[in-house]
């Protein structure tokens, strides 16, 4: 309460008095405070005043019997600041009042300065969401250390004078110092010129007092890195976390290899040889504690206390540029653990973009680390971008003319990511400057903040000559890495990459020199010392129409490019190593592709695929010669055992058993030997490797020909690509009859025919692009989950679709009810909805944080789960809220409900799971062999008898939901699965495990598996279709492929009606002397 002890009993404050509208400053600061922690306020006011600084306190400045509400209005009115101050106690009801007065001067006075002040007492780490909504983003000064503390005293007194926190001295007038940074991010030696993001600097301290794990996520364009390098780390290095003054830091980018990044990151703290290194790196690779044990090493005889901050900036390019799921996988295992592990030193920092955040969720101990520890980067408001406007030139000696600043607001103010425009703008308009003033006219003919980019580029252009231009054109290309469902990020790339061949390089070095000059791209280094070259920004690549175009040109024909490229980045340094080169399907893609752009290819990447080329067809040839051999060698003795086994018929009649035995095993030994050759040619020629393998069957339809035969069928796709589409990283949906595909693309989605490839419809959308497809039971509907929350069903029966909502909270999840009336929409911090799918209206509105849900019950109950882990059951129809199960553990990673059931069950990455019966409040948790059991992913067939389960510890197979009875176990005891699928009536299940293939087998014989060989993919879906007894793989760049798995558990006769119905061509006996002697093929 900000009045005298005995006060109490006032009426309220009221904003609009005429006391409180203002009139000149007289005090510095109005000092608002519980009156509990009165002492502490009055000793503050009077060291303030000691400095020569004015406070208004009500001890001092209250009349007795006076009318204090108009009095308090007043001396808010006539200070320049208003300190308000939290202490052990609380704010107090009277802080409220005086708070809602200094809000609404705020709103109306942007020269006011209101801040939270902490006082001795509040709990460490403090949580700003419990303040009131409208100070809860403010920055505050931090007094819990005393306030006798002079360093902390000091940082009052800067916020009461409008000082930003920790600002270094004013830099005097300084005309040849550029305060702004266009496209570069700002670093830790820029942070004098570094603005407007105090609070959230603030916020990231206090997360390290009691976190090792801090991920920064924000959409492009709002300062992740910056707020991070010229923020967090100035102010760790000032000892604003207790101790952190001492702390070493080190900074990285994953790059195309994160290891080897992580590596070199390590030996730059150990001062390590390149052996060392190369053996960092092997332990990187094969136990997740190699970071840990080698951080402990460089700290040995360090202070208990002092940690290893490693900045990992730019996360996504794990997902962007790394194609080895090992090592991307090995790279999330030593972060984790190092920020984990009790007693350790290091202090992991990432910095990600926001549309990459689901991609965390196929790693579940990644997503449940970024779940718990991450801090939301939103952009720059009003008072934020003014002082990243004006506060850097003033630092200079600069001045803009009136009503610049408000005009370049006014061009940037609710625009996303527009931060890095609003930098280059300000940097064109500083070489533009007249003296030392900026000017309108200046920033009018620069092009203002939406123009100035594309301006600066297209002037580069227009002086470039033609060889330059197309210099310019490809390696503008080669640093774009397009987007797989997220936005288009930029690509570091080496000298030796860029300038391609000999002619072009003159080129290519100078058009590189004339953007590094005008900020657009910067050079480094990699951590082979090789030079590199990168964009400034992704905000180049967004806002040069031009470069738009070219990437738009081709993407697909891009994304090629880029893994042609990184292949023969890897071939080269494994020493060109020949299991590194392209064969079978990837080499067919490549040439297709390089019969269109050979001009693209740089001198590596040329050699890398005249190489591939050369030795499949080595391959081809050699693997050819040795079946004709070994097929005409087998024949001949075929024939030579036939034709002995006839003398002895004729000659011995009495031994005709003996040799009916010889000549079954004969045939026994003949089709053993083509099957062994068939399994051989699996990987190189599958078709030929069919071909032999229904030959052995033919001949003698025994164990192994028969378990051939069956895997041949397997491994083989009934369609292995759909034609280009333009495919972005989202999972597809395939209609419950496997007759439906639905792929999304940039623009819109497009339904296809899976076996044939024919594109059935097609529904062009809005800029808010596809995030995830779900059709409903019958097929007809497909319900479309866009990035930005909007919901849209299309009618495919007859083209129509409506938008059920346009924007909201990030979509989290779509589900229809079981007979397809009723489409569930769920909504991250927004609730969840349900609708009528018949006519589009909204059924039921749950208001509740919903990061996972589910239909439960026979659709009369919603099932939603937070982000703590809380679960809850809503009435469908009334959205009623009808019981809670409170969280034990980590955030959900799955929530299942078997049709028709009031059980749900609950999945986390590490904590046993529960099946909870929500209308008799029972919760049970099942128990295998092993303990209880544990899983994080699962998938319930649609009878609702059998559940998949994906996880460790060997409890990953299919399990009977009544009795809670594993039925079969996943093949091969692999000990880690990502995800886990079933088929509709639970006939066939599948699991991805970690090393990304698929492993697929029969839950009635499920010693039937078959192992998957899918080509290096991010999987971005799997579904079983019973009724066709098929598997569709889909992944995150809209590849398809197509599996029969008909074949798993049939007998030997159906294989071959199976194997025949492909049509291959038969092996005749002829056929089999004739490739001896004349060869077949090449």
């Amino acid at each position: 309460m900000n009045t005298p002890d005995h006060i109490s009993g006032r009426p309220s404050l009221e904003p609009g008095s005429p006391a409180a509208a203002g009139g000149n400053a007289r005090y510095d600061v109005f000092l608002s405070h519980n009156s509990r922690d009165k002492p502490s306020i009055a000793r503050i006011a009077t060291r303030l005043r000691g400095i020569g600084l004015e406070p208004w306190l009500d001890a001092w400045h209250l009349t007795l019997g006076g009318r204090w509400q108009e009095e308090i209005a007043a001396g808010l009115g006539l200070s320049s600041s208003c300190a308000v101050f939290l202490g052990p106690h609380g704010l107090g009801d009277w802080v409220r009042e005086e708070l809602a007065l200094a809000l609404d001067r705020a709103a109306k006075d942007h020269s006011f300065r209101l801040f939270v002040v902490l006082l001795p007492g509040v709990p460490e780490p403090f949580d700003p969401t419990t303040l009131p909504p409208f100070l809860s983003t403010r920055t505050w000064v931090d007094l819990r250390s005393g306030i006798d503390d002079s360093q902390a005293l000091q940082r009052l007194v800067n916020a009461v004078r409008g000082v930003p926190l920790g600002a270094p001295d004013p830099v005097q007038s300084a005309p040849g110092v550029c305060p702004y940074r266009g496209l570069e991010v700002f670093e830790a030696e820029d942070a004098a010129f570094f603005f407007g993001r105090d609070a959230d600097t603030q916020r990231l301290i206090e997360h390290l007092r009691h976190s090792r794990w801090l991920a920064v996520v924000g959409a492009s364009g709002t300062g992740k890195s910056s707020l991070v390098r010229a923020g967090l780390l100035p102010a760790l290095r000032a000892g604003r976390v207790p101790g952190s003054e001492s702390w070493q830091i080190r900074l990285m980018r994953p790059g195309q290899r994160p290891l080897v990044e992580l590596a070199a990151s390590l030996e730059s703290l150990a001062g390590a040889e390149q052996r060392g290194m190369q053996a960092t790196l092997d332990a990187l690779r094969t136990d997740q504690r190699s970071l840990d044990l080698a951080l402990a090493l460089v700290s040995a005889g360090r202070p208990a206390d002092a940690r290893i901050v490693l900045v990992v900036d730019q996360f996504e390019e794990v997902f962007t540029l790394c194609d080895d799921e090992t090592e991307r996988q090995a790279f999330f295992d030593n972060l984790l653990y190092a920020a984990r592990v009790p007693g350790g030193r290091c202090t992991v920092v990432v910095t990600m973009r926001a549309d990459f955040y689901p991609r965390c969720s196929a790693y579940p101990d990644l997503a449940q680390q970024f779940s718990r520890d991450h801090y939301l980067v939103s952009p720059l408001g009003t008072d934020g971008l003014r002082a990243a406007i004006a506060e850097p030139a003033a630092r200079v000696g600069l001045e803009f003319e009136a009503g610049l600043v408000a005009t370049i607001l006014d061009d940037v103010e609710n625009e996303p990511g527009a931060l890095p425009l609003l930098e280059h703008a300000l940097l064109e308009l500083w070489q533009q400057r007249a003296g030392q003033m900026l000017t309108l006219e200046a920033y009018r003919r620069v092009g203002g903040v939406s123009g100035a980019l594309a301006r600066r580029a297209e002037l580069i252009y227009d002086r470039l000559d033609e060889p330059q231009r197309e210099a310019l054109r490809r390696t503008m290309l080669r640093l774009t890495q397009p987007g797989d469902g997220a936005e288009d990020t930029r690509r570091r790339s080496t000298m030796n990459e860029l300038e391609g061949d000999v002619a072009s390089a003159p080129d290519v070095q100078r058009v590189i020199q004339i953007l590094v000059d005008a900020r657009l791209l910067t050079v480094g280094g990699d951590s082979t010392g090789a030079r590199t070259v990168d964009v400034a920004h992704e905000a180049l690549i967004r806002g040069w129409p031009r470069l738009r175009g070219w990437i738009d040109a081709d993407r697909a024909g891009l994304r090629e490019h880029r893994r042609i490229t990184e292949a023969a980045q890897e071939w080269e340094r494994l020493g060109r190593d020949e299991s590194a080169l392209y064969r079978g399907a990837r080499l067919a893609t490549a040439e297709e592709w390089r019969s269109h752009y050979d001009t693209a290819l740089n001198a590596l990447e040329r050699e890398f695929l005249n190489t591939s080329a050369a030795r499949a067809r080595q391959e081809r040839r050699a693997a050819r010669r040795r079946t004709r051999q070994i097929i005409a060698g087998l024949s001949l003795g075929l024939l030579l055992t036939t034709s002995l086994a006839v003398v002895a018929l004729l000659q011995r009649e009495s031994a005709q058993s003996s040799d009916q035995r010889a000549l079954a095993a004969s045939r026994y030994a003949f089709a053993q030997q083509l099957s062994e050759r068939a399994r051989a040619l699996f990987s190189s020629d599958p078709e030929l490797g069919l071909r032999l393998a229904l030959e052995a069957v033919k001949i003698q339809a025994n164990e192994i020909s028969t378990q051939t035969l069956r895997e041949a069928l397997l491994r083989i796709p009934l369609a292995s690509t759909l034609p280009d589409h333009g495919g972005v990283a989202t999972p597809g949906a395939l209609s419950r009859d496997g007759t439906r595909l639905a792929l999304a693309r940039e623009g819109g989605v497009d339904i296809w025919e899976p076996l044939t490839g024919q594109q059935i419809a097609t529904l062009a959308l809005p800029s808010d692009a596809p995030l995830m497809l779900e059709f409903s039971p019958d097929g007809r509907y497909l319900a479309i989950g866009a990035v930005g929350g909007g919901v849209i069903l299309w009618d495919t029966a007859n083209g129509t679709s409506r938008a059920l909502t346009s924007s909201g909270a990030a979509i989290s999840g779509l589900q229809f009810s079981a007979d397809g009336r009723l489409l569930l929409s769920l909504h991250s911090t927004d609730g969840a909805r349900l609708w009528h799918v018949a006519d589009g209206a909204a059924a039921t509105v749950i208001a509740s944080d919903a990061q996972l849900g589910t239909l439960a019950d026979a659709d009369r109950l919603v099932i939603t789960s937070d982000t703590l882990g809380n679960t809850s059951a809503w009435d469908a129809a009334t959205g009623a809220h009808v019981a809670r199960l409170p969280a034990e553990g980590g955030t959900l990673t799955g929530l299942l409900a078997a049709p028709g059931r009031a059980q749900v069950v609950l999945l986390t990455a590490f904590d046993p799971i529960r099946v909870w019966d929500v209308r008799s409040g029972t919760v049970l948790r099942p128990a295998g062999m092993l303990g209880e059991l544990r899983a994080h992913d699962g998938a319930i067939s649609a009878d609702g008898k059998w559940l998949a389960l994906a996880g460790r510890f060997g409890f990953t197979g299919v399990w009977d939901i009544e009795t809670w009875t594993r039925v079969s176990a996943a093949p091969g005891g692999t000990l880690l699965t990502l995800r886990a699928y079933i088929s509709e009536t639970g006939d066939a299940a599948a699991v991805l495990a970690s090393d990304g293939r698929i492993h697929l087998w029969s839950t009635d014989a499920p010693q039937t598996t078959a192992e998957l060989l899918t080509p290096d993919w991010n999987i971005g879906n799997v579904t079983l279709n019973a009724a066709q007894q098929r598997i569709v793989i889909t992944s995150l760049t809209g590849e398809v492929l197509l599996f029969s798995y008909a074949a798993i558990d049939a007998p030997s006769d159906q294989l071959r009606a199976l194997a025949e119905a492909r049509q291959p061509r038969a092996l005749t006996m002829q056929e089999r002397i004739t490739y001896l002697h004349e060869g077949v093929g090449e």
